[in-house]
């Protein structure tokens, strides 16, 4: 069921006749800020998404989202998008036990999650957490995550991850766009036991890959994409025994030190089965300035998009 930018809706049915939506199992609204949930234990899916143009209006209906833990019992796959006003999630989605992948995006004024948030979440395999511009900290109590298998982090520029990263034993997967401010990769990615793909993009300042990337010796899948001014591989990079395909996109200075035969980091991965190093050609003055246009609109439109992202199966 679809119900979009009905902003006085209060509810479906009557209380009598909820058993109509017994067997509903996917539940996606997008600018409802009154709707009062009935239960709903059948839903394994929602997609909540908040009013995608910015508003000085109360909570930007965010206050919906009190309602899911109580009337969704089931939950299995949850979103959360484009709720601009909203700095806290709910305590109660604690709850939701059975809730195995949880997407927060586009919620601007999100600083922090509180550590009774996640620590209920004994099923999830997939968290994702994009375009939180004020999202500064994951809770260490990240740790009760034990069936976490992936995690994504896409344009959180402030975010810094919980020492305990290590001890996320079932992580598999690791997806990490922009943030960084100082030239280096997120403190709290090292050590991870069980990481077997690794996903880092659009790192601006990276000039290096530090030393325990080596470590990482159960890693299968390495790219690395968008690192304009990251020149050389690790020594470490040898002992990454397990590395079956490494992926490198749009970082000239390293593709050119990674050519096979001549470059300098060569010996450090030719003993990787599969090897994509792909440069695109610099941009001009003209298409660089066209790009940040371009990149200035998208923003004020990105968060539209998000509705035909879902509707995809995107998010």
């Amino acid at each position: 069921m679809t119900l979009y930018d009905l902003p006085n809706l209060e509810r479906v049915l009557k209380a009598e006749g909820v058993e109509v939506l017994s067997q509903l199992s996917d539940l996606r609204i997008k600018g409802v800020r009154k709707l009062a949930f009935p239960s709903l234990p059948s839903v394994e899916t929602f997609n909540a998404i908040g009013n995608t143009e910015y508003s000085n209006n109360g909570d930007g209906g965010a206050s919906i989202l009190w309602g899911i833990a109580g009337s969704m019992h089931n939950l299995k796959k949850l979103s959360i998008v484009c709720f601009y006003e909203l700095k806290v999630l709910p305590n109660e989605l604690n709850s939701l036990s059975s809730l195995q992948e949880l997407h927060i995006s586009g919620c601007n004024k999100l600083e922090s999650i509180a550590e009774c948030v996640l620590q209920g979440l004994s099923s999830l395999h997939v968290l994702k957490f994009t375009f939180c511009i004020s999202l500064k900290s994951l809770p260490e109590g990240m740790t009760n995550l034990t069936c976490l298998e992936s995690l994504e982090i896409s344009e959180c520029d402030h975010l810094i991850l919980p020492a305990t990263m290590n001890k996320l034993t079932s992580l598999r997967q690791l997806r990490f766009t922009g943030g960084d401010k100082n030239g280096t990769l997120p403190n709290g990615l090292e050590g991870i036991p069980s990481l077997q793909n690794l996903y880092l993009s659009s790192f601006p300042s990276l000039v290096t890959l530090p030393d325990w990337l080596g470590t990482m010796t159960s890693l299968q899948t390495l790219e690395i994409r968008q690192c304009h001014r990251l020149t050389s591989l690790p020594a470490s990079f040898q002992g990454l025994i397990n590395l079956h395909e490494l992926h490198i996109y749009e970082c000239p200075m390293l593709v050119d030190r990674c050519k096979q035969g001549t470059g300098e980091d060569w010996l450090k991965i030719a003993h990787v089965p599969k090897l994509e190093l792909t440069v695109e050609p610099e941009p001009s003055f003209y298409e660089k300035m066209m790009s940040l246009l371009k990149s200035r609109l998208l923003w004020r439109i990105r968060f539209d998009i998000f509705d035909m992202m879902i509707d995809d199966d995107l998010l």
